[in-house]
């Protein structure tokens, strides 16, 4: 028994290394996630249903693991208690405003903020500002920011 102990954990390992790559090849896994601040406005890819308002719901943003070809942004609407109400899924991208403020091995120092990316979901382009660390994300209308993330043919994963 002692002998096959070693072996047991090989095999535990690896099956523990084939699930997880294997999430995240068919989705992705969440790599962060994200709430709407209060006082941004709603992406335009998403409206509250019906018989509810902004104060009822709250809108999250998940970044995925990419995989290849697939949608790696959502955005929910959700109740208070976490259900989800409205989902979209898109592509997201850094805006090209961050090119110039990566560090030498291709990253973000973590003093470099605001941070911008842009989503796009149902051919509508949406840019993402991240002010500071923190869980919060605001939609940007700066129309310069928005020009450039639209007519962007490149798209920046990192």
């Amino acid at each position: 028994m002692y002998k096959l102990m070693p072996v047991l954990r090989v095999v535990g390992f690896t099956v523990a290394v084939l699930c997880i790559t294997s999430c995240v090849a068919i989705g992705g896994g969440v790599e962060a996630k994200f709430v709407l601040a209060p006082d941004s406005r709603l992406p335009a890819w998403l409206s509250i249903p019906n018989k509810l308002q902004r104060s009822d719901v709250v809108v999250v943003l998940k970044y995925l693991t990419p995989s290849r070809d697939s949608d790696d942004a959502v955005v929910e609407i959700q109740d208070r208690d976490g259900r989800s109400l409205v989902s979209a899924h898109g592509q997201f991208c850094w805006h090209s405003s961050m090119q110039n403020k990566k560090n030498k091995f291709g990253g973000f120092d973590s003093d470099v903020y605001p941070r911008y990316t842009y989503v796009k979901i149902n051919g509508i382009t949406e840019v993402v500002e991240h002010r500071r660390i923190e869980p919060v994300f605001r939609i940007s209308d700066d129309a310069e920011l928005r020009r450039t993330a639209s007519t962007s043919n490149h798209c920046d994963k990192g």
